[in-house]
């Protein structure tokens, strides 16, 4: 569980917070920086389907229509985004 962000920002997931564009933006760059330096991927949870398909669609990721959002690459690996 990480508590606060690459950039000292508080991650708390709230109600109040799940379309705010700081928290989702702090979220966003925290998941990159761990994946850069994490081997074999990562898994992440989301409070609920809404709060994840509000940070993929935040982040730049597939519609939410189109889920499951991993496929196969070819490299046994689920591939995200």
């Amino acid at each position: 569980v990480v508590g606060k962000g690459v950039s000292g920002k508080l991650l708390k997931s709230t109600y109040d917070r799940r379309n705010d564009i700081e928290y989702l933006t702090e979220l966003g760059n925290t998941i990159i920086s761990l994946a850069r330096v994490t081997p074999g991927g990562m898994l992440i949870f989301f409070p609920s389907y809404g709060v994840m398909d509000t940070c993929v669609e935040r982040w730049g990721g597939p519609a939410s229509s189109r889920r499951p959002y991993g496929n196969s690459g070819g490299n046994g690996q689920n591939n995200f985004f």
